[in-house]
């Protein structure tokens, strides 16, 4: 699992905007047993992204644990990974990221079962489409819980056998949430930013000692049930919000990419191959052979990276800040 090549691109040239599977991403790159012996966690693996994904690990010999808070549909996909891909090993636990007792005993369950984590996907996350002047205190804080505290929790307990092995791949999925703004999801995207920038400055943190890399991602917008208005939206926005409702219904139609595009792209990430880009977000719209052949730009010009372009100033004398800047580990 070695690094992509950089080459040189075009600059003044626009990345190719990526809906599905294209050359960079493609399975084939991988030998039938490029995960064999890692251990894998994705939460959220019961469905959706994070199941297409636990088991494309399962499918290159990954030793990977399913978690849902849905016991029934980890147990499932776990079930589906052991009969399609019998070189795999796998394992399925019950775990809610609100719960930190859940996820110490996650972990302690990976670790029992699979060995030390090697590979961190958070991936599990959830959130309403509300305006926030009606939206309840407790769904406010149970979001951030779930999207925020989680995530870190569930960092927090895998990440010092990492550091002890100088070694380890830790993945949020974001989202755009981290980077865009967005109206009527309030909560989710201070959630989602919080999680980008803990990627970053974790980052700061991790590459002083280790070789551990820590990635932020949009998966591009397939198909799932937070994109359902059934399920992600409650029952009285339709008459509530009528803006709102119409908002909704006019995006929900561009979630329909390929899953394969968001799985794909986070297996190129933990397969070592974009380390370059190490503590940085990612788009997997955005063609990543492109962007590697582009790293010596995305370095310099802090590109990726959640950030506010201001005008520069004048000082008469460093500022702490500044220290920061000039570490090489920023740029």
């Amino acid at each position: 699992m070695a690094d992509s090549s950089e080459g040189h691109s075009d600059e003044s040239k626009p990345i190719p905007f990526r809906t599905s599977l294209y050359p960079a991403i493609r399975p084939d790159q991988y030998a039938d047993n490029e995960f064999k012996d890692k251990v894998i966690l994705v939460t959220g693996s019961g469905r959706g992204i994070g199941r297409a994904l636990a088991l494309a690990f399962c499918s290159l010999a990954g030793r990977v644990c399913f978690t849902d808070v849905n016991p029934t549909t980890a147990a499932d996909a776990a079930r589906e990974a052991g009969e399609k891909y019998p070189a795999a090993v796998v394992t399925s636990i019950e775990a809610d990221l609100r719960d930190y007792r859940s996820l110490e005993r996650l972990h302690d369950h990976v670790v029992a079962t699979l060995g030390e984590v090697d590979i961190l996907i958070n991936n599990a996350g959830w959130g309403d489409f509300l305006t926030f002047d009606v939206t309840r205190p407790k769904d406010t804080w149970d979001t951030i819980t779930l999207n925020l505290k989680g995530p870190l929790d569930i960092t927090r307990l895998c990440l010092p056998t990492m550091v002890k092995r100088k070694t380890g791949v830790i993945v949020c999925n974001t989202t755009t949430g981290a980077v865009d703004n967005y109206p009527f999801c309030i909560p989710y995207m201070i959630a989602k930013t919080g999680q980008g920038k803990f990627i970053h400055c974790l980052q700061l943190e991790l590459s002083q000692e280790t070789d551990i890399q820590c990635f932020h991602i949009h998966p591009g917008c397939p198909k799932t049930t937070m994109g359902d208005p059934e399920t992600a939206m409650r029952p009285y926005v339709r008459e509530l919000r009528p803006t709102l409702w119409k908002w909704v219904e006019g995006y929900l139609p561009s979630m329909d990419e390929d899953m394969a595009l968001a799985v794909w792209s986070m297996v190129f990430l933990a397969s070592g191959k974009a380390a370059v880009l190490k503590g940085r977000y990612v788009n997997a719209n955005h063609d990543i052979g492109e962007v590697l052949k582009r790293a010596d730009a995305v370095v310099s010009r802090n590109m990726y990276a959640l950030k506010a372009d201001t005008f520069e100033v004048i000082k008469d004398q460093p500022q702490a800040a500044d220290f920061y800047r000039q570490n090489k580990y920023l740029k």
